[in-house]
């Protein structure tokens, strides 16, 4: 079976465009993605705002069916908000431009991308690195695998220690930028598009 690389490179003139979902190594919440995932914390956040805006109405006026349908409807759109615009994958992307000589990095953020322009003077190297993940919270780790495994649905791989490659600019200032992680699984190195980038940028 082929596995869909979780990155895309595409080199264009003088354009070197990279682009992944996957950019974060960090630990993990006690609550696995097969519950807490992007449509979950859509559907808490649109309960909280329907909620609020019908407590809000309550107040001042009557309690009726026009109200409940006022709470449904903001219930809806609140979801579809969410979850199109704030709760979504987003794609870490950045842009090695040889013409201007800079590096255009877009990090997603809670509203929106960050934008920052790095100089290539500014690039130290490209390199490769790991990090190795130690769950945190094992108590609460514990208790949700109890309770799931009492409802007859486990939830393997919650808790475990996680390794992760990593693709690293480093800076002449001494600090780093993380642009790709790839999880470690089987131990299994997964692909790093460090060679393409190193040999765009010498050229």
């Amino acid at each position: 079976m082929t596995h869909k690389k979780p990155y895309t490179i595409i080199t264009e003139m003088n354009k070197l465009c990279f682009s992944t979902h996957s950019y974060e190594a960090d630990k993990e919440s006690m609550l696995h993605k097969g519950i807490y995932n992007y449509e979950m914390a859509s559907i808490l956040s649109a309960t909280m705002i329907a909620g609020t805006v019908y407590a809000i109405l309550a107040l001042y006026f009557k309690v009726t069916v026009i109200l409940y349908i006022a709470s449904t409807l903001m219930f809806i759109i609140a979801f579809v908000g969410l979850r199109r615009f704030i709760f979504r994958e987003r794609d870490l992307e950045i842009v090695f431009d040889k013409t201007m000589k800079v590096a255009t990095l877009r990090t997603p953020g809670l509203v929106g991308m960050r934008t920052e322009k790095i100089s290539f003077d500014s690039i130290l190297s490209v390199e490769a690195g790991s990090r190795h993940i130690i769950p945190t919270n094992i108590d609460g780790i514990q208790f949700v695998q109890k309770i799931s495994a009492q409802h007859g649905s486990p939830m393997p791989g919650l808790g475990e220690e996680k390794d992760f490659v990593t693709l690293l600019l480093k800076l002449t200032d001494g600090t780093e930028r993380t642009i790709y992680t790839g999880k470690i699984d089987n131990k299994n190195e997964p692909s790093l598009p460090l060679n393409e980038i190193r040999d765009f940028l010498k050229k």
